[in-house]
C-alpha cells in the first residue's frame, strides 16, 4: 500500500477557488498596478495527466499543476488563483461548451511565490 505524505489535493467535488485580479491603471499615461480584486468561483480541481505534461516545457514538468473545470466565466490568463495557502497562475483558458478547463501552474519565483 502506498501511503501520501500529508493530505491529498485532489477532490473529487466543487470547491470555493479565489481569483486575484490586478487590474493595470494608467497615470499620465504610465502604467501603475491598480487594486486588487478578489473573486471566488466554483470549480471542480484535477491533475494533469501524463500526456498533458509532456505538452509542457521540460523546465515546468515538475510543478505543481491542475486543471480547474467551472462553469464561470475567467477572461484573463493575468489572473492569478490561490488554493490551500498556494498561489498559482493560470496558464490558458478554453472553452468547452458550457463551462472552461482552466490549466494552473504554481508559482514557484517572484513576489507571488508560495514557499
Amino acid at each position: 500500500m502506498i501511503k501520501l505524505q500529508g493530505r491529498s489535493r485532489i477532490m473529487a467535488k466543487d470547491e470555493d477557488i479565489l481569483v486575484l485580479r490586478h487590474d493595470t491603471i494608467y497615470v499620465d499615461g504610465a502604467p501603475v498596478a491598480g487594486p486588487e480584486t478578489e473573486r471566488h468561483i466554483k470549480a471542480n480541481v484535477q491533475p494533469l495527466n501524463g500526456r498533458d505534461l509532456l505538452l509542457v516545457p521540460e523546465g515546468d514538468r515538475f510543478k505543481e499543476q491542475y486543471y480547474l473545470f467551472t462553469h464561470d466565466v475567467l477572461s484573463r490568463t493575468t489572473d492569478r488563483v490561490y488554493r490551500d495557502g498556494v498561489n498559482f497562475e493560470i496558464q490558458s483558458i478554453e472553452q468547452w461548451g458550457s463551462f472552461f478547463r482552466i490549466r494552473i501552474m504554481r508559482i514557484d519565483v517572484g513576489v507571488h511565490a508560495t514557499p
